[in-house]
């Protein structure tokens, strides 16, 4: 399978001011459009030729995915001092494929792979992804994996409704 999609998922909820974690994170001037399945959310993006993002709460995270979320790092590791921040991106039309992973307040680990070959490397490799990346050769599927274990399985975020918000052009 090759995915177009990116995600930011936060180890905490926050429902209650979804427009302000938006514009914290760098998308200022979301608003509300409508929901839709997971498979719909993560295809969003371009919808009605808007600039979109979906969002759910998920077993208390905070799931945002859309096509290439470049959310702010300062107000990642900020976020981070609250609970565990993971993103990722995955563009199989470049064979680009990594992750990122914030806690107590700043990043712990980044990973980015094209076409097999590492581009970006900071931090100690994670336990958890020393085991998925050794046996494997299918990066977005070690990255979904990885996902899984330091957030939330995948089964249970592609069980929900999304809701999509739309982000005005700058």
């Amino acid at each position: 399978m090759s995915w177009h999609s990116s995600a930011v998922l936060i180890g905490v909820d926050r429902a209650s001011d979804i427009v302000g974690l938006l514009e914290e994170l760098g998308f200022p001037g979301a608003h509300y459009l409508h929901s839709v399945s997971f498979d719909e959310a993560t295809s969003v993006g371009d919808f009605d030729g808007s600039l979109t993002l979906a969002v759910a709460i998920v077993d208390g995270w905070t799931s945002i995915w859309g096509p290439f979320l470049t959310a702010d790092q300062n107000a990642l590791s900020r976020i981070s001092k609250e609970g565990p921040v993971f993103t990722l991106i995955l563009e199989g039309s470049t064979g680009t494929h990594g992750f990122e992973f914030f806690r107590d307040g700043s990043r712990v680990r980044e990973r980015m792979e094209q076409e097999g070959e590492g581009r970006s490397e900071v931090g100690e490799p994670l336990a958890e992804e020393l085991e998925l990346f050794r046996n494997s050769d299918d990066g977005e599927r070690s990255i979904l994996d990885l996902m899984g274990k330091l957030t939330i399985p995948f089964d249970r975020l592609s069980s929900v409704n999304y809701d999509v918000y739309e982000l005005p052009f700058s």
